[in-house]
């Protein structure tokens, strides 16, 4: 697996991170036991991916310390990542509490420091509270040695845009070293709006959303496609309506969508790490396996890249968020 760095970091990341949450969380949300999770974070390490990421509310802290620990990888080739939001009930959490939140994070994997902590799925409502208290304050934990990376995610369902993460790197990009972004085949608004600017101040970037059910699901993609061109963001002229991706099939070397849409993501100039999650260890094998496959070709990319350009209403998500 190939390795790069997280903007200005020091931090030698595999090109493919190992998310440990979504709607698998490594086998916890279909009854995995924690020894078969843990096994698919070991076998992630043996494919070559030291980028594992976790988070509080995903529940899978304890399993991914648990296994990193068990791995025999030195503790250095490691980068760990958690995460946890910056409000309870949508009210902010006061320093305190946030810091409490990180030592506990600390506590479940059973590690001295974490490598990337991200405040999680920053909402609009909490951006000044971001800047003014949490991020100040997770800098100063990067002082005292117990992370190393002070970070945000963005709450891609509900800010397509991006306009949240903007806000932040526009206003004080010197508080955050890394970003986790929302882009895919469907929504490339990050190219033209926020990885600039990532580039600009050398802040890292990690792709989720790469993959979501669009593209594994034929009826929900042509929905999709049809919304964007009624909304006037693709035009219709550009795509089949009913098999709007058949294309990068059949001019492409790609077997799948799924591999397509890997290989899209992880070839974009600003993009470092593309984040995959399973709970199956033949779906780790074949995402490792598209991420360390070539670009598209170059004539599949372009057209990709023209039919969406527009697009920055939607996540390739099927379903419905509310905030929380």
């Amino acid at each position: 697996m190939d390795r790069t760095s997280l903007g200005n970091l020091k931090l030698p990341s595999s090109v493919m991170g190992l998310g440990s949450g979504g709607h698998s969380r490594i086998g916890q949300s279909h009854g995995a036991t924690p020894e078969e999770s843990a096994a698919i974070v070991g076998r992630a390490l043996e494919l070559g991916v030291n980028h594992i990421d976790t988070a509080t509310g995903y529940g899978t802290e304890g399993i991914v310390g648990a296994a990193v620990r068990g791995s025999g990888v030195s503790r250095s080739d490691l980068l760990i990542a958690s995460k946890v939001s910056c409000h309870k009930d949508m009210v902010p959490v006061p320093w305190a509490d946030y810091e409490r939140a990180v030592h506990a994070s600390l506590e479940a994997t059973g590690l001295d420091y974490l490598d990337i902590y991200y405040v999680h799925g920053l909402y609009a409502e909490h951006v000044g509270h971001a800047l003014e208290t949490i991020l100040p304050g997770l800098q100063g934990l990067k002082e005292q040695g117990l992370i190393r990376a002070a970070a945000i995610s963005e709450h891609f369902n509900t800010d397509p845009s991006h306009q949240v993460l903007l806000d932040v790197v526009r206003t004080a990009p010197e508080l955050v070293d890394v970003l986790m972004v929302g882009f895919n085949i469907l929504n490339q608004s990050a190219r033209r709006k926020l990885l600039p600017l990532c580039l600009e101040h050398g802040i890292g970037v990690t792709c989720m959303f790469a993959v979501r059910n669009a593209f594994s699901n034929p009826a929900v993609l042509a929905r999709i496609v049809r919304d964007l061109i009624a909304a006037g963001e693709v035009d219709a002229s550009e795509v089949d309506v009913d098999r709007p991706l058949d294309f990068v099939l059949r001019q492409g070397d790609a077997a799948t969508l799924t591999e397509a849409a890997y290989r899209f993501c992880r070839w974009e100039p600003g993009i470092d790490v593309v984040l995959s999650g399973t709970g199956r260890m033949e779906h780790l094998e074949a995402n490792a396996a598209c991420l360390r496959r070539p670009a598209l070709p170059a004539a599949t990319t372009e057209r990709l890249r023209r039919i969406f350009h527009r697009v920055d209403s939607v996540s390739g998500q099927d379903r419905p968020y509310r905030k929380s």
